[in-house]
């Protein structure tokens, strides 16, 4: 899971900075998909060189990027929260976690640590001012 600064839609500056959008790579096999959720269409990216087994979390910290290693959950069997289209809805259904609670991409991060913890990821941040 990452976490960006990207403010090419002005309607992004009122959140908080650092945590203006969220995508996603999904490990599969023979490499990772980049999910990407743009405001006007949903990008998706092969990436079969990079090793499934590589800590991609920590190559993108690296790079200056705010970024999480997250299981994917069991969602609950029943209808998620009809919430607008975004990238925090999206992610949020890749990794199959319902809350009507989780709106923005900070409040994403910081219920995203706390799983995170939970199953023992070392984690690093990069923070934003």
């Amino acid at each position: 899971m990452v976490f960006a600064e990207d403010i090419r839609l002005p309607k992004l500056r009122r959140l908080k900075p650092g945590f203006r959008h969220c995508y996603a790579y999904l490990a599969m096999p023979g490499g990772w998909v980049g999910i990407d959720p743009l405001s006007h269409m949903i990008e998706i990216k092969g990436f079969y060189d990079w090793p499934v087994d590589a800590d991609l979390a920590a190559h993108l910290r690296s790079l200056g990027h705010c970024a999480l290693t997250v299981p994917v959950l069991a969602a609950p069997k029943r209808l998620a929260p009809p919430l607008p289209f975004s990238c925090v809805e999206v992610v949020k259904r890749l990794i199959g976690l319902q809350s009507w609670r989780i709106r923005t991409q900070w409040e994403l991060f910081l219920h995203l640590r706390k799983i995170s913890l939970d199953y023992g990821f070392v984690l690093f941040y990069i923070w934003f001012s």
